[in-house]
């Protein structure tokens, strides 16, 4: 989205990497053509417009060049998108921030994307990792999932590391859940011919 900042690298003289702080898409919209031998994305294209990130990596891509990235799936982690989701409905006055993600539906239409662009994929994996609880059954699950880096961005944008009415309807809700944490990833290695 529009005034996201997410660190950039780019190779300059062979050896040497500059970083930059930028709004990726604006980024990549800036630079010429044929200029990069690889583009690297972990988890950021589903919080910009995956379309526009790879039209423009394909486009500056040099001959021979390869873009590679893996992205969360739109129904990764169900159970705690509708807790979340549940818990914004319920106390839209303890919202701190918003987002609004692009993550794909499935490998389909990434694939169609790159493809699209004049990528031809040399590796691709639509996959599923589940995700226990790591918690015995009358444990709270909400410290856990704080702990473990799960909650990256949602505790940003709800006060679920404080207590309070908040973070006690998300600890209702994610005990009263019978449905597995899956994590749904799309990881692709593409290079431009």
């Amino acid at each position: 989205r529009a005034g996201q900042s997410h660190a950039v690298g780019r190779i300059i003289p062979p050896g040497k990497v500059e970083f930059v702080h930028d709004d990726m898409l604006d980024f990549l919209a800036r630079q010429p053509a044929d200029s990069a031998a690889q583009i690297v994305t972990a988890w950021a294209i589903g919080y910009s417009r995956p379309g526009q990130v790879i039209k423009h990596a394909a486009r500056v891509l040099r001959t021979g060049g390869s873009f590679a990235f893996v992205v969360n799936c739109a129904d990764t982690l169900r159970p705690i998108q509708t807790a979340f989701r549940k818990c914004m409905a319920r106390y839209p006055q303890h919202l701190i921030r918003i987002a609004f993600p692009a993550f794909p539906r499935n490998g389909a239409g990434l694939l169609r994307l790159i493809r699209g662009n004049g990528l031809v994929v040399r590796w691709f994996d639509d996959g599923q990792h589940a995700v226990g609880t790591g918690v015995g059954a009358d444990a709270p699950v909400l410290p856990w999932l704080l702990k473990t880096g799960i909650l990256a961005g949602f505790d940003r944008m709800l006060p679920l590391h404080e207590p309070g009415p908040v973070a006690s309807y998300f600890e209702e809700l994610m005990r009263r859940n019978t449905e597995p944490l899956l994590h749904h990833y799309i990881s692709a290695v593409a290079v431009r011919q």
